[in-house]
């Protein structure tokens, strides 16, 4: 896990995922994921430094999101 920087995660706001976030935050890591909706976690997790991408954002594409983050 030390060569890889960006971490990209589905269901981000669900509990397990979003622990795991919390995980690779703390270890430096740049962490981005997606959610249905905003919530608390979502939100917590935005505070910490995680880009969070939502179903209503306009401009969000799941695959091109994923893509892109890889390549940073």
């Amino acid at each position: 896990m030390k060569n890889i920087e960006n971490i990209y995660f589905i269901a981000i706001g669900g509990i397990e995922m979003s622990a795991l976030a919390r995980y690779f935050i703390a270890e430096g890591k740049h962490v981005a994921g997606y959610d249905k909706t905003p919530s608390v976690i979502t939100q917590d997790l935005q505070n910490l430094g995680a880009d969070v991408h939502f179903d209503n954002d306009k401009k969000f594409n799941i695959l091109n999101n994923i893509i892109n983050y890889q390549l940073k």
